[in-house]
């Protein structure tokens, strides 16, 4: 969890945001518009942790770890032998204490011993080439090297690599450039930044320099998306890039190249595939087609069909596919205490939180916890379906009721991912997202700024992970009910917006 100061400063500056929009509502809008750039500059400095990165490193091991380690080798790994095989690269460089280690068998996501791998951790050497299995263990060596044991230890009890085909085969080619090392891995992390500054200036662009202030004011001051997640580790954002810069070119009526920039974004991360139903809404509420959206979607369909063909193209990338779909059904089906979304707050009972149900002292201590979650889970499900259904049939009617930009059937369609998706927090952090949102309805730049703040409150209130991310779901959703029902209106004219700080957005 962040410091206690660093939640106090981002509070700071969500409440700050607000202060300049309600100013710039009283007309001292030159001054609210430079405090509200400003505050946009801070947090992006905020996401940052203010400078202090990772404890002073930028480089994310954790997380490095997995997507490097995992894509690199993944002909040799799949989705299954990541721990095991670095259990017996551990045995054969004489890391203490290996045999007796906690690992996760990714196979079925239960927490075992080392001793009780499936076929012995030595079985996996089967799998590799011997020079392969030399890099691997330099590899190894090289992210064992960067941590303690104790820490090293943990990583191995995470949940593995569970990237897509399409991202697994641009990350296998970068990790394959060179061995691992600090000046290659940092390069690579640092891609990342670049891609949300160039978020960030393509809604400066394309909406205005106050809408990508927004964008950085949410990114640095919400919690869930915090930078400890995923921050300063190896193409994380691309998804989020994709996304952003697909709702920039429909605004600017490039609607084809929105479609494979979004359709690029779901091949890396599968979710960002819901933002196609916006502008499909859309069209059905108004009972018309629309020739942008026509476009979009068509390319966008089209972009989906040419990667699954390449990508599928060859037996080994079918048998990727497969293997994807099927450690995919198995990660979503393992409640985890960082997991948000309406599931996750359907799914819980007061009384049934993560240290009631665990099972101190078991080799699976936390069988008891997941099992509970998943038994909610499918008591809940009329009820969670009944309001996913609800909430499309308000945004059909909000569609109905007046005009809306392709552009603006997309950014609507992010708020269906808490509704529908089951994410671990990081994945969270699109809210950014909706900031162009602020264009058509600047009560949307209040909500996302009072959603950061008070993100960061129940943040401070020391909670356990799993009842945290409860209370940060429950935020969430009540943000989503009130966002949709903003969806209705429009306060801003889409042939003279003005600027956010003074009710709308310079496009």
């Amino acid at each position: 969890m962040d410091a206690g100061w660093q939640q106090v400063a981002r509070l700071v500056l969500a409440l700050g945001g607000v202060a300049a929009l309600v100013l710039g509502r009283r007309l001292r809008e030159r001054l609210a518009r430079r405090l509200f750039l400003g505050l946009g500059l801070l947090g992006a400095f905020a996401y940052a942790n203010f400078g202090t990165l990772h404890g002073g490193r930028f480089l994310h091991v954790w997380d490095a770890f997995h997507y490097y380690v995992g894509a690199k080798y993944f002909p040799e790994l799949g989705y299954q032998r990541l721990y095991v095989c670095t259990a017996q690269a551990d045995l054969e460089a004489g890391v203490p204490g290996v045999v007796t280690r906690p690992m996760r068998d990714l196979a079925t996501n239960q927490r075992i011993r080392v001793y009780e791998a499936p076929g012995g951790a030595e079985a996996c050497k089967a799998h590799f080439a011997p020079e392969r299995w030399a890099a691997f263990t330099h590899d190894v060596a090289f992210f064992r090297e960067q941590v303690d044991l104790a820490k090293w230890g943990h990583i191995q009890v995470d949940h593995g690599y569970n990237a897509t085909p399409a991202w697994t085969w641009v990350g296998h080619r970068l990790a394959n450039l060179a061995p691992a090392s600090r000046w290659q891995l940092t390069l690579w992390a640092l891609l990342d930044p670049l891609l949300l500054l160039g978020a960030a200036l393509c809604l400066a662009r394309v909406f205005g320099a106050e809408v990508a202030a927004l964008f950085l004011l949410v990114l640095g001051t919400w919690f869930p998306g915090s930078f400890l997640w995923v921050g300063g580790a190896l193409l994380r954002m691309d998804w989020l890039f994709l996304s952003v810069l697909g709702g920039c070119l429909l605004r600017r009526s490039h609607p084809v190249l929105a479609g494979v920039a979004v359709a690029l974004a779901a091949a890396s991360r599968l979710f960002p595939v819901l933002l196609f139903a916006g502008p499909l809404l859309a069209m059905l509420a108004r009972g018309r087609r629309d020739a942008a959206s026509v476009r979009f979607l068509g390319s966008g369909a089209l972009t989906l069909v040419a990667v699954t063909l390449l990508l599928t193209a060859s037996a080994a990338g079918r048998q990727t596919f497969q293997g994807f779909v099927r450690n995919t059904a198995k990660h979503a089906d393992t409640p985890l205490t960082n997991h948000m979304g309406l599931r996750t707050l359907l799914s819980f009972r007061i009384g049934e939180s993560a240290a009631a149900l665990k099972e101190s002292g078991a080799s699976n201590s936390w069988r008891g916890f997941k099992e509970q979650r998943r038994a909610n889970a499918r008591q809940a499900r009329p009820l969670h379906w009944a309001l996913v259904a609800g909430a499309v049939l308000a945004l059909f009617a909000a569609f109905r009721r007046r005009e809306v930009e392709p552009w603006e059937s997309l950014s609507l369609c992010w708020l269906f991912v808490p509704l529908l998706l089951e994410l671990t927090s990081y994945y969270f952090v699109f809210v950014v997202a909706l900031a162009p949102l602020a264009a058509r309805n600047r009560t949307c730049g209040f909500l996302l700024l009072g959603l950061c703040a008070g993100s960061q409150l129940l943040a401070t209130t020391g909670l356990p992970e799993d009842l945290l991310y409860v209370a940060q779901s429950a935020w969430l959703l009540a943000f989503v009910a009130f966002a949709l029902s903003q969806a209705r209106k429009d306060e801003t004219s889409a042939d003279a917006p003005r600027e956010v700080v003074a009710g709308g957005v310079a496009a």
